[in-house]
């Protein structure tokens, strides 16, 4: 384009109806040739004669030859410049806003070249009023949308209170604890210091009384081990080395000793409670993590010495990834295989001292620091050998077993496979600690995550506001699934407390099945959630002070920590085939036949036909909708995996190959079970809750956390004829549609949660002042 021309289209007032469309057509890119063709043809045939002699409309509508970045911006300095003089109605439309140009600056317009203009418009196929608004604002830095009213909302110490639960207190007692001076993240860190800092941080815990919790030996009255867990839980806002420091400690080393330990060895509960007795816990070796019935330790009992001697006869048969035992711990529980003579009576709990007072190496005992690991670097895991270490016989944790002096094996409960099952049993509080500290750390990301993403303002309408990213349907369809779930899964790990609290041996299998099932349903949906949330605050995620980097990193190793995530899933399948749970422990399926076979026999209950095509709002959001699809889905698949096994074993197919190839079917069948019984639980709890705004705000949770699970099985419920493909399309809808009306209340809910903010210190993630 010549620079006569350029300067020609600026100063001549007959092109001025012209300046807004020639701008728009060049300002988003190069123009089509349909474009341009239509473009050229209107002008060279509507134009008033003599106009474009040179031809000056011509030369910016060559696409050979583009107007220069310099010649369009002085093209919108003079369309901004008279603009100022265009009263607000004359904006509507590129062609009105052109003529009302031409008239206040003195140019020349006739109806037929005004008519020409709305052609030329509905050619380029512009939305006039967003194309006004974006001449009129190009050069203007963008500013940031209005503050919005706040919504119609709910008390957020209730809703915490109903949170937390019977805990309350305990929970309270921690963020108290967590507001103090010592409690604050440090960066950069070394390992060894940051070693040093949790061990420091956890003598403050024992000194406040929250390793006393469990121990009746220590508080002189009944145990509380639901407030043990929910302080625990309660840690994971803070620090996670110190929350599995915590748990190694005072959960599984004290714990072993009270639940497999009898009165003398709870005698030194007081000593751990304080910390005063570092210890750790050795069940895990190198060859043999969740298959603990293999371990290879030995404890063979010498009966001239009264003592056992333990051994570890190989590489595959070390205590491996052993927290506290790198560093701290003096004493361990060393799980091994019983020996008396030459009978072996499984896998037995002994109290083994592993380092003097000096710090140094028992007699024996080989330790070696596992070193650097993927987070979790303030937990000193270390690998453990044995080499004919004696113990005295009474350091035998004889609660389920007992030897005499005369080396006679005793026990109160016959069977080797119930024996076994009670023992790891009662360690089931550690799955039930892991899973609530999984959801804890997601709920701190998502508190992150969305107080962020509505501060940070990004894009937005032609008018030049910014908006919050939160106001984005993606990225509320990537966070408020999320935030639903935590609510969710909050309310099933109180239960799943309770039930651990109340068990008895009639409802023992059945919380752990429940606690297998829901510890890999949880850890699972930490690990994606916090992942997730770290993307949703983009390069500021990245950053080490914005928690991300170690709840990542803790976290991870939650999908195997106290069980594999998929092999606890098949446990938990395993267990909902049969209440005979301890037979399929072994993959002996055989004797549960008759069970399978009643089971197939008596079918699934259909649903209603019609229900399949439903798809209003008020009957995908009715709660007994939702937990009918989701009941539906789990009785389906039960029943599918029996019948299966039964056509499998009948046929001549040994038990262990059956199970084995219906792998997929089981973690499928134990998710749709984990599912289902999440959202009874979130039922349950928002029946108890009083408040009516707060039961709003739950209820709408409650419908996205169903609905959003069912649209992510689509293909489950499809193929099974559950729902018809438009109501597959309405459930999506309806989620949109939730996350779009809790959008508003995403602050205040996840204020709830009651994060100090001190322990959440993270920049991006600090309450706005005023």
């Amino acid at each position: 384009m010549t620079t006569s021309a350029a300067t020609r289209l600026l100063q001549d007032t007959r092109y001025l109806p012209y300046l807004p469309l020639i701008y728009i057509a060049w300002a988003d890119g190069e123009l089509t040739d349909e474009e341009l063709a239509s473009i050229r043809l209107l002008a060279a045939t509507r134009l008033a004669p003599g106009i474009d002699n040179e031809p000056v409309l011509a030369s910016w509508l060559d696409p050979s030859e583009p107007p220069s970045a310099t010649s369009l911006l002085r093209l919108l300095e003079r369309i901004q410049t008279l603009a100022a003089r265009v009263p607000e109605q004359e904006r509507s439309t590129l062609a009105r806003f052109g003529a009302a140009l031409a008239r206040v600056g003195d140019g020349e317009l006739l109806p037929s070249v005004e008519r020409a203009l709305a052609e030329l418009e509905d050619a380029l196929g512009v939305v006039s009023a967003e194309a006004v608004s974006a001449i009129l604002n190009d050069s203007s830095p963008a500013k940031p949308s209005p503050a919005k009213a706040p919504a119609r909302s709910f008390d957020v110490g209730t809703m915490t209170r109903t949170l937390d639960g019977r805990d309350h207190a305990a929970r309270n007692h921690i963020r108290d604890l967590l507001a103090e001076p010592l409690f604050r993240h440090q960066y950069p860190r070394s390992t060894a210091r940051y070693r040093e800092q949790v061990w420091t941080w956890l003598a403050r815990l024992a000194e406040a009384g929250v390793g006393a919790l469990a121990y009746p030996e220590v508080t002189g009255a009944a145990p509380d081990l639901g407030a043990f867990i929910a302080s625990f839980e309660a840690l994971s806002d803070f620090d996670l080395s110190l929350v599995v420091k915590t748990g190694v400690q005072f959960g599984l080393f004290g714990g072993a000793l009270y639940f497999l330990g009898t009165a003398r060895h709870r005698e030194l509960l007081p000593r751990v409670a304080t910390a005063a007795l570092p210890g750790c816990f050795a069940m895990t070796e190198t060859g043999h993590g969740s298959n603990v019935r293999a371990l290879e330790t030995t404890a063979t009992f010498d009966q001239d010495a009264d003592a056992w001697i333990i051994n570890t006869p190989s590489d595959a048969g070390r205590k491996d990834y052993i927290g506290n035992a790198a560093c701290h711990a003096r004493v361990a529980v060393v799980f091994a295989q019983l020996h008396i003579a030459d009978v072996s009576y499984g896998v037995h709990a002994f109290l083994v001292p592993i380092r003097g007072d000096d710090g140094q190496p028992a007699p024996g005992v080989s330790i070696e620091d596992c070193g650097e690991k993927m987070g979790l670097s303030g937990v000193d895991n270390g690998r453990l050998r044995f080499a004919d270490v004696r113990v005295p016989r009474d350091n035998l944790l004889d609660r389920y077993a007992s030897v005499s002096r005369r080396g006679e094996y005793s026990s109160p409960i016959p069977s080797a496979d119930r024996r076994f099952f009670t023992m790891i049993g009662t360690l089931v509080a550690g799955r039930v600690s892991v899973a609530c500290g999984g959801v804890a750390a997601a709920r701190v990301a998502l508190t992150v995550a969305i107080r962020y993403a509505t501060r940070r303002r990004q894009f937005g309408p032609a008018d030049g506001h910014e908006v919050p990213i939160l106001d984005y349907q993606t990225h509320q369809l990537r966070l408020m699934p999320a935030l639903a779930a935590a609510y969710a899964l909050t309310f099933a790990l109180r239960d799943l407390t309770a039930r651990y609290l109340a068990r008895d041996e009639s409802t023992a299998r059945e919380v752990e099945t429940r606690a297998a099932a829901l510890k890999a349903a949880a850890t699972w949906y930490a690990t994606a959630t916090i992942q997730r949330c770290r993307e949703c605050c983009g390069g500021a995620g990245y950053l080490a002070v914005n928690r991300f980097t170690a709840l990542k990193a803790d976290t991870d190793v939650f999908t195997t920590f106290e069980g594999d995530n998929t092999v606890l899933m098949q446990l938990a399948a395993k267990g909902l085939l049969s209440e005979y749970k301890a037979q399929l422990g072994s993959t002996r399926i055989t004797s549960i036949l008759r069970h399978l076979v009643a089971r197939a026999s008596a079918g699934v209950k259909e649903l209603d036909p019609v229900s399949s095509r439903l798809r209003s709002a008020a009957h995908l959001r009715d709660p007994d909708v939702q937990q009918e699809l989701l009941d539906h889905r789990y009785d389906r698949l039960l029943w599918s995996v029996a019948d299966r096994l039964r056509r499998q074993i009948t046929g001549g197919v040994d038990s262990f190959t059956a199970m084995n190839s219906c792998q997929q079917e089981l973690v499928h069948l134990a998710s749709a079970y984990a599912e289902r019984e999440v959202l009874a639980c979130f039922r349950s709890a928002i029946e108890g809750v009083r408040d009516p705004e707060v039961q709003r705000a739950l209820e709408l949770l409650r419908s996205l956390y169903a609905l959003e699970r069912i649209d992510d099985d689509a293909a489950w419920f499809l193929s099974a004829g559950v729902v018809e493909a438009s109501k597959a399309r309405a459930i999506h809808r309806e989620v949109v549609t939730l996350c779009a009306e809790l959008t508003p209340l995403a602050p205040r809910l996840v204020d709830a949660f009651a994060i100090p903010e001190t322990a959440l210190d993270a920049p991006i993630a600090r309450r706005e002042r005023g």
